[in-house]
């Protein structure tokens, strides 16, 4: 990840997610591009084990990396993602080519995910009213949390992104409450 690059974002069909990434992947040795979707570790306990999973954060959302300036990327896109199934649309601010990110939208992703564009659970500890994240990607980022679920090991972040206020979830294990 290459936060110098732009990054682009196409609004897909729900569940075309990973089939559009994988697609515009595969074009990645004639094209600098390198598609990827955000998405966040959930832990939770089955049969006395903790077991792992992992949802999409932004759901109908691909974002792609590339050396391409916007003009460039439209045409790439025009040319060779639209004709896939499940492709909607390129997103953008204007018609100035703005990317589709915002640099503060972008840094906050780069902010959260592994090289592998995974959101890994936090853990932290509440003390009296205030939650302190000891270690993860919510650490000196509590701020943004706006809600959790101890039981279910979730919190709930209110960001920036696309250009509207948007809940998200995040795994949070609570260790400790005094």
């Amino acid at each position: 990840m290459d936060v110098s690059k732009s990054w682009h974002v196409l609004f897909v069909l729900g569940t075309f997610e990973e089939k559009i990434m994988n697609q515009v992947n595969a074009l990645s040795d004639k094209f600098p591009v390198m598609a990827f979707v955000p998405k966040v570790e959930r832990s939770f306990k089955k049969q006395k084990k903790i077991t792992y999973d992992y949802e999409i954060v932004f759901k109908n959302y691909v974002f792609v990396e590339t050396d391409l300036d916007f003009e460039e990327f439209s045409i790439f896109v025009n040319d060779h993602v639209r004709p896939m199934e499940g492709f909607i649309k390129l997103l953008k601010h204007d018609s100035d080519g703005t990317e589709s990110l915002y640099p503060q939208e972008k840094e906050m992703i780069a902010r959260f995910v592994d090289p592998d564009f995974v959101v890994r659970e936090s853990i932290g500890l509440i003390e009296g009213d205030r939650v302190i994240v000891l270690s993860g990607p919510l650490k000196n980022q509590e701020s943004l949390i706006r809600k959790i679920n101890r039981h279910k090991r979730k919190a709930w972040l209110e960001i920036s992104m696309f250009g509207q206020c948007q809940l998200v979830e995040i795994g949070l294990e609570i260790i400790k409450k005094s």
